[in-house]
């Protein structure tokens, strides 16, 4: 197969060494407080991974020259990290979408995640604006305060003024007949400031809740409400999080903080797109990246501190050396199938450039019960710090959700990668598991349906393959694929009313013969989907000793290797859907590493890697 990556024209290599990524700010990295919290991060991952950060800032606080900036680094660098002038659309948005087209690729972080609708950038890391508000308004409101005041502090701000605006809807949400009042005071001047803020607490004597936009000014607001002595009877709430606030909090000075979790904006930012470099182009499909809004209350204030700033007295640190990170295989680590194979080059990868170790939990076959146990005796003998492990089934004696539940119980973080999107949900949602990194498989079979709706005969069949008993993945792509269908086109529905014809997965002789004898019986056949890369060699013998061998099906699939590549370029294979193994697990141990030594980890509940779809048209750039 070498010569079809000759043909691709591919690189031989990449280095670390030419990774130079400038990190843009609409502010100042080396005077404000916030933003010189953010370049911990960027540092952190540069010192980690052996890369190269520039720090570049305008001379002033202006969209027209922030915009300069990202022009003249897009023409000297291929990589960039960016914020926005909030929602600058005009200007630095610009900019963002010319540097995009011209070939450099953009993260854009804290600020900016209107670019994600421009298609300007490749992932936005941070926090949508409106929904911190939202968030933070709706807090404040169930504390009971129904008269609030928001300052907006940079004028012309639109950051703010959504903020403000996600304040105000999340405050009605709760006490619809909430005041809501905002206002716009010039935050480089304390005087005017405060003034602005004396002259609403003077004129609405019912103010009782008031929102600090930054970390910046909350310092005033808390020195006005003391003068004032209306501390108690005006609860004080405010963006961003640093050690000062939380001593406020600690004083009764402020009721609620929101973190937005900025080192991990700098950390990610870095992270994703020395990932996207090195792996010639795996990224996440998931463009919204959420570190935040994360609302801190007095009751999270004493551990606040550490997770600040882990060189504090007291505070007791996790060395990554004391770290290990159980990873499970549905069958072994060992075996040669395509998915294993990237998957465990992940994990090594992560594991190497975090100092971390890895403990491989297996059963060497198919188990779903013996390999729940093993990882139960692994949680239960605390042999691991942190679990990275697929939600394959919900059964009796093989409930993969409920080792999540016993791992939580034990503080041990879980990450759920592959299958496991659906069946996992729910355990996201309480927090038993971080995050899953995969492919919401109704969402991705729907996506494939979609796709063979458009190449197949009206009236035909889809034959669904598995090769796994008891796991759940291929049944909900197909049940997936059948959503999408149209035209009198179906899935096939087999014995037991399943969707999938499962097959043997260690006997490639007989898989061949069951379906052959498949393919005989059922001449509306219109399509076969395969469930992993390696069985694409078997449907195409199978193939050719049936029926169909002169008129054979349409022939897609889940997964992706070298020999599937020669398919497709051949035309034997329609298109595949690569579900980026490398990627999924490589992510899963850095973030289970960077939580338990860092102490940080993304919100959203999925990190879709999948389903990326290969055929003839982008063959060449995934040869690489």
């Amino acid at each position: 197969m070498a010569e079809i990556r000759d043909l691709a024209g591919c690189r031989p290599c990449t280095r670390r060494s030419e990774i130079v990524v400038p990190m843009i700010t609409h502010s100042d990295w080396f005077v404000k407080a916030f933003w010189q919290s953010l370049a911990t991060g960027i540092t952190r991952a540069s010192n980690l991974y052996g890369i190269t950060s520039v720090l570049i800032r305008p001379l002033a606080f202006s969209p027209a020259n922030e915009a300069v900036l990202v022009n003249a680094a897009a023409k000297n660098y291929s990589l960039m990290g960016t914020t926005s002038i909030p929602a600058d659309l005009a200007n630095v948005g610009v900019a963002v979408k010319n540097a995009s087209l011209n070939g450099t690729t953009v993260i854009s972080f804290n600020v900016g995640d209107l670019f994600i609708e421009q298609d300007a950038v490749m992932h936005h890391i941070g926090q949508p604006e409106s929904i911190a508000g939202f968030k933070m308004g709706a807090a404040l409101a169930a504390l009971g305060s129904r008269a609030i005041l928001c300052v907006m502090h940079q004028i012309g701000s639109v950051t703010e003024q959504q903020r403000c605006q996600g304040a105000m809807s999340g405050a009605l949400s709760v006490a619809p007949l909430a005041n809501f009042t905002t206002i716009t005071a010039d935050g480089t001047s304390i005087g005017v400031l405060k003034t602005a803020v004396n002259y609403e607490l003077d004129s609405n004597p019912a103010l009782d809740g008031m929102i600090s936009l930054g970390q910046d000014v909350v310092d005033y607001y808390v020195a006005v409400l003391a003068t004032r002595g209306q501390t108690a009877s005006v609860r004080l709430a405010t963006f961003d999080v640093n050690l000062s606030i939380i001593a406020q909090m600690q004083r009764n000075q402020l009721v609620l903080c929101l973190n937005q979790q900025q080192v991990l904006q700098g950390f990610g930012t870095m992270l994703l797109l020395k990932t996207f470099y090195m792996t010639r182009g795996q990224k996440l499909m998931t463009k919204l990246l959420l570190a935040g809004p994360a609302l801190v209350t007095p009751a999270d204030a004493p551990a606040m501190p550490c997770r600040l700033n882990s060189t504090l007295p007291g505070c007791v640190t996790t060395a990554p050396s004391s770290v290990t990170i159980g990873v499970v295989s549905l069958t072994a680590w060992s075996i040669s199938d395509a998915f294993t194979q990237q998957a465990q080059f992940g994990v090594l990868n992560a594991a190497r450039e975090h100092g971390v170790h890895v403990k491989f939990l297996e059963t060497g076959l198919f188990d779903l019960q013996a390999l729940a146990l093993q990882v139960q005796t692994a949680i239960s003998t605390r042999s691991i710090s942190a679990l990275v492990v697929p939600i394959p089934s919900r059964a009796s004696a093989q409930d993969y959700g409920a080792l999540a539940d016993l791992a939580a119980a034990a503080s041990i973080p879980v990450f759920s990668y592959g299958t496991g999107a659906i069946l996992g949900a729910d355990k996201v949602s309480s927090g038993a598991i971080k995050f899953h990194l995969g492919q919401d498989e109704s969402v991705s079979g729907a996506r494939f349906g979609a796709r063979l709706n458009e190449l197949m005969a009206a009236g035909t069949q889809v034959l669904c393959l598995s090769l796994e008993f008891g796991n759940d993945d291929m049944q909900l792509k197909c049940a997936g694929i059948q959503s999408a269908l149209t035209g009198g086109r179906s899935v096939i529905v087999n014995s037991g009313n399943s969707l999938v014809l499962t097959i043997a997965a260690r006997n490639a002789l007989l898989a061949q013969q069951t379906l052959v004898t498949a393919l005989n019986s059922n001449p509306n056949i219109g399509a076969i989907v395969f469930p992993n890369a390696e069985m694409a060699r078997t449907v195409v013998a199978a193939l050719a000793t049936s029926s169909r061998a002169s008129s054979p099906p349409i022939l897609a699939g889940y997964g992706y290797n070298l020999d599937v590549a020669e398919m497709i370029r051949a035309g034997t294979v329609a298109f595949t859907a690569d579900e980026q193994p490398f990627l999924q697990l490589y992510l899963a141990t850095v973030f289970a590493s960077y939580y338990l030594t860092d102490g940080l980890v993304l919100t959203n509940p999925l990190l879709e890697t999948g389903p990326n779809f290969i055929d003839q048209t982008t063959l060449p750039a995934a040869i690489c």
